[in-house]
């Protein structure tokens, strides 16, 4: 019995060499397929990640081209409800009036929509005064045009709207008038827009960027609809503003109009949203302004190899690749043990 076991289970050196061949080749066969998904995976993976990345900055250019043309469409629409140029004077039809009690009709009857309309009396409703006439060309409703067409018909202060009815009958007289009384004033916008600045600082406006509303964001001088929207649109991107500086990072805001804003403006740190390091994605951190895609897999891939930031120091490493980058991100960026 012994024999017979023996002569069954026993083989020659070459009969060993084949068997193990053997064995060998059907390992092979039986680890291919997933040998080959693996290599599928990584290219699939590889080519999602690039996939991903195009798509990041496909999406982010489309932000910015629907923002510009949102702007710009707002842009057009004020000039042309503030009367395009050449047709200004045939829609406006301006009598003498008082731009701080004149009702809602008269503006209408002078040849202002009921939207722009609303806006003057919403201006007024906030606490806003005309002082001056200069003081009406502040409204953004009103360009230098429409400026120039009412500005002869302004009655500030004391002055009755009933003491200027005979002065329809004659405009050049009424123009001569009451043009030669603003003598004393600077027609030029650039200058007045300079004391106006100066008055806002003496009255101590100051607005928290990171907490206020679009209203509060209205009340600062040189800040209009469009500016409050684009405003608030990056404040959500970025977390907060660190810095009153970072308002020069919004689309359309020059250093002129910075400098008109800057003395009205604060930025409180403490009302940021940052971001844990240790738990935020790739994809939210792209989404952020001062990250692109190298910047953001360089965290998470450090990250990964880490396993887990216990520093900044860590962090700041990260993004050797991209200098600068880590002085601008930090206020946004938390670490949680």
């Amino acid at each position: 019995m012994k024999a017979q076991f023996k002569n069954y289970f026993t083989f020659s050196k070459s009969e060993r060499i084949g068997i193990t061949i053997l064995i060998t080749a059907i390992l092979v066969l039986i680890m291919l397929p997933y040998i080959v998904q693996q290599n599928r995976n990584i290219v699939r993976a590889n080519k999602d990640e690039d996939l991903y990345k195009v798509e990041v900055e496909n999406f982010m250019q489309g932000v910015y081209q629907k923002e510009s043309q949102a702007d710009h469409s707002w842009d057009d629409n004020t000039k042309r409800t503030n009367g395009t140029r050449g047709n200004s004077r045939k829609r406006f039809t301006p009598f003498p009036f008082d731009p701080n009690t004149a009702p809602k009709n008269e503006w209408v009857k002078m040849g202002f929509t009921e939207r722009q309309a609303d806006v003057i009396l919403k201006y007024r409703k906030r606490g806003g005064h005309f002082y001056r006439k200069e003081d009406f060309s502040k409204l953004y409703v009103v360009d230098d045009e429409t400026y120039n067409i009412f500005e002869p018909y302004i009655l500030i202060g004391d002055c009755s709207r009933g003491k200027y009815e005979s002065g329809k009958q004659n405009d050049e007289a009424f123009k001569t008038n009451y043009s030669t009384s603003n003598t004393n004033y600077s027609t030029s916008k650039k200058s007045y827009s300079t004391s106006i600045k100066s008055n806002y600082r003496d009255e101590g406006l100051n607005i928290e960027l990171n907490g206020a509303d679009s209203l509060e964001l209205l009340r600062i001088n040189g800040v209009g609809p469009v500016f409050a929207s684009r405003i608030m649109k990056y404040r959500q991107r970025l977390g907060g503003f660190a810095t009153i500086g970072q308002l020069k990072e919004v689309y359309g805001m020059d250093s002129v109009r910075f400098a008109g804003i800057a003395g009205q403006i604060s930025a409180d740190t403490s009302l940021i949203t940052g971001m844990d390091i240790n738990k935020v994605s790739l994809a939210e951190l792209r989404r952020h302004p001062y990250l692109d895609y190298y910047g953001a897999k360089a965290i998470i891939d450090k990250r990964v190899q880490l396993g887990g930031y216990k520093t900044f120091r860590e962090i700041e490493a990260a993004l050797s690749v991209k200098p600068g980058v880590y002085k601008r991100i930090k206020p946004y960026i938390r670490l949680h043990l």
